[in-house]
C-alpha cells in the first residue's frame, strides 16, 4: 500500500505530467473573441477528476475565485448534491452552485446554459462529460455557446497558481 505522502506526491506529479502536454495560452482570448464577456459554466466534479482529485471541493472553490477575479470572468461553479438546490457568490467573479438532491450538476448546468443563452449571455462551459457536451451543444440556437475541456481549465488554475496569483506557495 502506498502512504498518503507518497500518494499525493504521485498525484501531483501525474497531474503536472497531464497539464505540460496542454497548451492553454491563447484560451481566455479566445472565450473573449466575440467581444462580450463569455459567463463560464464549470462541471465542478468533472474538472476535479482532470485534475486526478488532487483538488478538494472547497479549494477547487477558492483557486477559482481568486482566477476569475483576476481574469475579470463571471463563473458558476456547479457541484453535485447538496440537501437543497442553493447558489451564493463567492468573491465578485466566482458564484457555487450546489445541484441539491432531485437533480445532477449536469442538469443544474444545462439549465443554467440555456438560462444565459436566453438572457444574451456568449457561454462557455467547461467539461469532459461526452454526455452533458451533447446536452449543452443542443442549445445553440439559443446563442453562443462553448465547450471546452475540463483540463484546459485546469490547466490555466494549475498556471495562475504556479505563477503566484494564487496566493499561495508554489508547489
Amino acid at each position: 500500500l502506498l502512504d498518503v505522502a507518497a500518494s499525493e506526491d504521485f498525484r501531483m506529479s501525474l497531474l503536472a505530467s497531464t497539464l505540460a502536454l496542454i497548451g492553454v495560452a491563447p484560451l481566455v482570448s479566445h472565450l473573449r473573441g466575440s467581444g462580450s464577456t463569455p459567463l463560464l459554466l464549470v462541471d465542478g466534479n468533472n474538472l476535479r477528476g482532470a485534475t486526478v482529485f488532487a483538488l478538494s471541493q472547497e479549494a477547487l472553490a477558492s483557486e477559482l475565485a481568486r482566477w476569475a477575479a483576476a481574469a475579470e470572468l463571471p463563473c458558476v461553479l456547479v457541484l453535485d448534491h447538496g440537501t437543497e438546490q442553493r447558489c451564493w457568490p463567492l468573491g465578485d467573479f466566482l458564484s457555487v452552485t450546489l445541484a441539491g438532491p432531485a437533480q445532477s450538476a449536469d442538469d443544474a448546468l444545462v439549465r443554467d446554459t440555456n438560462w444565459a443563452l436566453r438572457a444574451g449571455l456568449d457561454v462557455a462551459v467547461f467539461t469532459s462529460d461526452r454526455g452533458l457536451t451533447s446536452r449543452v451543444r443542443r442549445q445553440k440556437s439559443l446563442g453562443t455557446v462553448q465547450v471546452v475541456a475540463s483540463a484546459a481549465l485546469a490547466r490555466l488554475l494549475w498556471d495562475f497558481e504556479r505563477s503566484g496569483g494564487g496566493g499561495g506557495e508554489s508547489t
